[in-house]
């Protein structure tokens, strides 16, 4: 046994050094556990329940590698690797984060079955920032209950060995098919200056979905803080699929949103009408103008115009709280 345990750590650093394995087995190396479940073997008859269906072993797996897609993306569903993806090591403060939030997830989640903490990890991703200043994003793929899972999302200063001290996050829920993300456009995870203030934030892409309702495509944006926390500053809806309470107000096609960057902290966003979603649009149906007063602070509705009343629901996000969609008490307007 402790020979064949040998020899598959040997293969695996030799593998490593030369590159010489398939994504395959890199992505078994990385993956964690990963079966696909969160259930624990049931419990022997007259075994006791474990409280919140949470097994008492705690043990994490090794947690040694990164995956380092050539895309510089996370991937939430495999295969995870591709060719010219390769595994990096695992700084030991970001393995430390890892555990720390999984295991306090654990304690707070009640499970449908008996559920190791050791079943909830999925791969990590690395994704090199635009920053210069030795500072990575760490994507980790983190089950949840009933399958659904969450992109845990860390940045790393590898001068100062630091990790965020409060993990962001990266929702999973309408991300489990690839066939369904007709209306996304990766990277899941991109970076983009929306303050002009020379630095640039964090955007997380992801899906959400509301039965027959609607479908849409938010970019969260967030403000690297010193302290290597994400602070969330602007929830940015791009796309949106014609929904049936959009049919009903008598709109067609997708609504399609853009940015202008109008100056530093000041930005437009315009929504159209489009028959596709990735189209430009040929009709606009209003604009939404939004400040924030420095670059850690998020973004506030200051002027808000819609060409007909009945559209004036669909120019900036579909749930109307904050922070999706910051108010600071402005009345809508409709322009002449």
């Amino acid at each position: 046994m402790r020979r064949a345990v040998l020899t598959g750590m040997l293969w695996v650093a030799a593998a490593l050094v030369c590159g010489c394995a398939r994504p395959a087995d890199l992505e078994g190396i990385a993956s964690n556990p990963d079966r696909g479940e969160c259930f624990a073997p049931p419990p022997a008859p007259g075994a006791p329940e474990y409280p919140g269906n949470r097994h008492p072993d705690l043990t994490p797996p090794p947690l040694k590698w990164a995956i380092a897609r050539a895309d510089n993306d996370a991937e939430m569903e495999k295969p995870y690797m591709g060719e010219g993806d390769r595994l990096v090591p695992l700084p030991e403060a970001v393995r430390r984060k890892i555990c720390e939030v999984t295991l306090a997830h654990f304690n707070d989640t009640l499970f449908e079955g008996p559920t190791k903490c050791a079943d909830l990890f999925g791969p990590v991703f690395r994704i090199r920032t635009p920053f210069g200043d030795g500072q990575d994003i760490y994507v980790y793929k983190m089950r949840g209950i009933m399958m659904s899972y969450y992109g845990v999302v860390l940045v790393y200063d590898a001068r100062s060995n630091r990790v965020s001290p409060k993990a962001g996050y990266l929702p999973c829920r309408w991300l489990e098919r690839r066939g369904h993300e007709w209306l996304m456009d990766r990277p899941l995870v991109r970076f983009d200056d929306l303050n002009m203030d020379g630095r640039p934030d964090v955007v997380l892409e992801t899906r959400f979905h509301n039965g027959t309702e609607w479908n849409g495509v938010w970019y969260e944006y967030h403000h690297v803080a010193d302290d290597l926390s994400l602070v969330p500053v602007f929830i940015f809806e791009a796309r949106r699929d014609p929904g049936s309470d959009m049919r009903l107000c008598g709109l067609n096609g997708c609504v399609v949103r853009t940015i202008e960057k109008v100056a530093p902290n000041r930005i437009i966003v315009r929504s159209k009408l489009a028959e596709k979603p990735f189209q430009p649009g040929d009709r606009e149906i209003g604009y939404v103008v939004l400040e924030s007063p420095d670059a850690a602070s998020p973004f506030r509705v200051k002027e808000t115009v819609a060409h007909m009343d009945r559209w004036r629901t669909y120019l900036l996000n579909v749930l109307n709280q904050d922070p999706l969609l910051p108010s600071d008490g402005n009345a809508w307007t409709i322009a002449p």
